[in-house]
């Protein structure tokens, strides 16, 4: 069977008007590019933040290596000066040492048995010494006294001969004494 319909024909609604929908597409367009425009500005305030902020941190940095470096001369300066001060505290202290080392000979001394002849003091404190003494007992007795000085390190005869002398037979000698070094007298 047909039918036939004979009411008249209603529309149907298929959606919104063509007006409408492109009145909210364009305003969600807008929007969406306030929207970014918002967002694109604050990025670009941060980013020269930043950038502020990164130059200000190079100019500190520039400032902080010229202060290391002075820094870093004065530190050079201040070595030296150190090391000239302890050149000049070892000086000081081994100034009077040849002064001992000639008190200690002169304490040790034989009087009118042992004469010098020469005497040598060289840049590293050793003492060549040469004379005469009345025998070999009395050449003896004054090597064994050096060597148990406190500033006597060791005593080395370098040669001894009779030899007569005005009359009189004498012992010539000679020998090397080698004296204790400022640091070895303070271990003591």
């Amino acid at each position: 069977m047909i039918k036939i319909n004979l009411y008249p024909y209603k529309k149907t609604k298929r959606g919104l008007s063509i007006e409408l929908e492109l009145g909210i597409y364009v305003l969600t367009l807008l929007v969406i590019s306030i929207l970014l425009f918002f967002v694109n500005t604050k990025i670009n305030n941060h980013i020269n933040h930043l950038a502020n902020i990164k130059s200000q941190k190079q100019n500190l940095n520039r400032l902080l290596i010229k202060k290391v470096k002075i820094v870093n001369n004065y530190k050079k300066q201040l070595k030296e000066l150190n090391y000239k001060i302890k050149v000049i505290k070892e000086i000081r202290k081994s100034q009077n040492m040849p002064v001992i080392y000639l008190s200690e000979l002169v304490t040790n001394f034989i009087k009118e048995k042992l004469w010098f002849t020469s005497l040598k003091l060289s840049s590293n404190k050793d003492i060549d010494l040469s004379g005469v003494a009345l025998d070999n007992h009395i050449l003896a007795q004054y090597i064994k006294n050096l060597r148990h000085s406190k500033y006597t390190k060791e005593v080395y005869l370098k040669q001894s001969a009779k030899r007569k002398i005005m009359g009189y037979s004498l012992v010539s000698f000679s020998f090397k004494l080698i004296t204790k070094k400022i640091m070895d007298e303070k271990t003591q």
